[in-house]
C-alpha cells in the first residue's frame, strides 16, 4: 500500500522522538514499511524515518522554554502547521491508497473529510472539549475512525461509526522479559503537573524506596519548584533515556510507578513495562484498567492516592512477573499492525464500490 501519515508538525518524528503520539508514529511508519509499504510523512522537515519526508516545517523553532501550549504565538503557528500538515497530504491525496491522521487534533479530519475517501484517523486521546467534539461529531459525518481504547469510545465516541477498537502495541522482542530485578522503582514520561512526576516521588518517599526518575521537563518551573526538592540518594534524576538504555532500565525495575492527573488514552509506558515482566502501579485515569489486570500484573489505585501508591510499592513481590509478560501478549505490535491493515483495506474496498 501507498500509505500518507501525517504527523504531530512541531518535533521531528524519529527513534528518539518525545511524546507518545511522536513515539507511534515513527513506530508505525517503521514497521509498515518492514513489511513492504511505501510510506510517507507529512510533518517535521526534521523527521527521519525509513522513507519519504514532507517537511511542513521545522518545529524546533516554534518550541520555547517550559510547555509550549502555554505560549499564544506557539498555540497559533501550532494549529496553522497541523492543518498544513493535514492539507499537503490531501491536495496529493492521488499519490496514495490511505491518509491516516495521527494528530491530537482529531477533528481536523472530520472537519476536511469531504476533500477526501481515503482518511483514517487515530483519536489518541481526550484533548478536545467535550461539547466542542459532540457538535463536531454531530455536524460532519467523518471518516473511519480507530480508537486506541474502550475508555475512549464510552467516554468520548460512543455512538460514532464507521470506527474499530486498536489498542497500541509493543515489540515483544525489543523489550524483552526479565524475570531478576533491581532494587528500584522507575517513574518515566513527561516531567510536568499533568504527569504527576512529584506525587511519585512523593510515594517513594513515603515507602522508602529507590526510585528511578526519567524524563524531560515540559514545565521548568515545576521541575525547579516541585519535583527538584525531592531528590536525594534514593530518588534520582536521570533525564531522558533511550533505546537500549531506556529498555534496561525498565527490565530491571521491581515496578513502573504510572502517576497521571490526566485520562491516559493507551500509554505506551504501561504496555512496555509488562512485556519486560515489570509490574505497574498506576492511578485508575483513563484506560489504565483496561492495561493493567490488579493484583495480577499489578495493582490500580485511586486517583491521586499517594498513600496508595506508597503501599503498594512494599506489595509488589506478590506479583508474579510471569503475568505481566503473560499480559502484554495481548496488546502485541504484530496484533495492532494487522488491525490497521485491515481497516486500511476495508477503507480501500470500500472506496472501489463507489
Amino acid at each position: 500500500m501507498k500509505i500518507a501519515l501525517v504527523a504531530l508538525s512541531y518535533r521531528p518524528i524519529h527513534s528518539k522522538a518525545l511524546g507518545g503520539i511522536e513515539a507511534f508514529t515513527f513506530k508505525l511508519a517503521s514497521e509498515f514499511h518492514n513489511r513492504g509499504h511505501q510510506v510517507t510523512l507529512f510533518g517535521n522537515a526534521d523527521s527521519k524515518i525509513p522513507g519519504k519526508v514532507v517537511g511542513i516545517t521545522n518545529g524546533q523553532k516554534l518550541m520555547r522554554e517550559g510547555w509550549p501550549l502555554a505560549d499564544r504565538l506557539f498555540v497559533r503557528k501550532y494549529v496553522t502547521f497541523q492543518l498544513m500538515a493535514m492539507l499537503e497530504a490531501l491536495r496529493r491525496e492521488d499519490e496514495f491508497d490511505i491518509i491516516h491522521s495521527n494528530l491530537a487534533e482529531w477533528h481536523y479530519a472530520f472537519l476536511l473529510s469531504d476533500l477526501s475517501k481515503k482518511i483514517v484517523v487515530t483519536t489518541h486521546g481526550t484533548y478536545t472539549p467535550k461539547p466542542d467534539m459532540e457538535y463536531i461529531l454531530s455536524k460532519y459525518k467523518g471518516p473511519h475512525m480507530v480508537n486506541i481504547s474502550q475508555f475512549l469510545i464510552d467516554s468520548v465516541f460512543p455512538k460514532y461509526n464507521p470506527r474499530s477498537l486498536i489498542y497500541n502495541g509493543v515489540n515483544l522482542d525489543e523489550y524483552e522479559y526479565c524475570e531478576k530485578k533491581d532494587d528500584y522503582y522507575l517513574w518515566l514520561g513527561r516531567i510536568s503537573p499533568v504527569k504527576a512526576t512529584k506525587e511519585a516521588l512523593e510515594a517513594a518517599h513515603k515507602a522508602d524506596v529507590k526510585l528511578k526518575v526519567v524524563g524531560e521537563a515540559d514545565y521548568q518551573d515545576y521541575f525547579d519548584d516541585e519535583v527538584k526538592p525531592l531528590f536525594d540518594k534514593k530518588r534520582e534524576f536521570l533525564g531522558p533515556k533511550f533505546g537500549r538504555e531506556k529498555i534496561e532500565l525498565i527490565r530491571k525495575a521491581k515496578g513502573l510507578i504510572f502517576t497521571t492527573n490526566w485520562p491516559e488514552a493507551c500509554p505506551m509506558t504501561i504496555l512496555e513495562a509488562l512485556s519486560c515482566g515489570t509490574p505497574v502501579i498506576g492511578f485508575d485515569m483513563g484506560a489504565v484498567g483496561e492495561l493493567i489486570e490488579n493484583n495480577v500484573s499489578g495493582y490500580i489505585v485511586k486517583g491521586g492516592d499517594v498513600s496508595g501508591i506508597a503501599k503498594k510499592m512494599k506489595e509488589v513481590d506478590q506479583i508474579d512477573v510471569r503475568e505481566c509478560r503473560k499480559r502484554a501478549t495481548k496488546f502485541s505490535l504484530d496484533k495492532m499492525l494487522d488491525a490497521y491493515e485491515a481497516v486500511y483495506q476495508k477503507v480501500i474496498n470500500k472506496n472501489k464500490l463507489k
